[in-house]
């Protein structure tokens, strides 16, 4: 029995979010990137069809998000995601693109119509766009200025609610566009 025990708590740890017991200090831990970094090479296909690429992103705020549909964590962020979204959805100067980690198209089609989301998002069968931002732990935020530098970087240790994301957000628009 303590067996059976030891096995399903180990199954269970190896799929939880953070992937790791170890107690997170830090937004950028596990980060492959940091603040003043610039966003790596990438490119994803949203679900309608528009391409982001760290190049497309330059020249806007930009906020990336790193999630799973089947995380808590993430259940929970989302919505606060979706909300400062919203504030800015207008705004051609701020960008947003949620990027599942290791989840098909389907599945996230179906909670982001359930949960009645706006985010533009990229489903990744794989961890390949991920692993250019982190090691682990999901979610995870990333926010670039308009010159491509990561200034703000959130993971599932602190995540931040919307007013935080709306305030980071803003600290990198011009002021005349607030």
């Amino acid at each position: 029995m303590k067996k059976l025990l030891f096995i399903i708590m180990s199954f269970i740890a190896l799929i939880s979010c953070s992937e790791s017991d170890v107690t997170h200090t830090s937004g950028e831990d596990y980060s492959v990137i940091h603040t003043g970094s610039s966003i790596p090479v990438f490119s994803v296909t949203a679900s309608d069809g528009t391409v982001y690429t760290d190049q497309s992103l330059r020249g806007t705020v930009s906020v990336i998000v790193f999630f799973n549909t089947e995380c808590n964590d993430c259940r929970k962020e989302l919505p606060q995601i979706n909300t400062a979204y919203k504030e800015f959805r207008y705004n051609k100067l701020v960008r947003f693109i949620a990027i599942s980690r290791a989840q098909d198209a389907d599945d996230v089609a179906v909670y982001w119509t359930k949960q009645g989301f706006d985010i533009p998002y990229s489903a990744q069968s794989d961890r390949s766009v991920y692993s250019m931002f982190a090691t682990q732990g999901i979610p995870r935020i990333y926010i670039a200025d308009t010159s491509g530098k990561i200034r703000f970087v959130s993971s599932d240790t602190d995540m931040p609610d919307a007013a935080t994301l709306v305030d980071a957000i803003k600290q990198y628009l011009p002021y005349y566009l607030l």
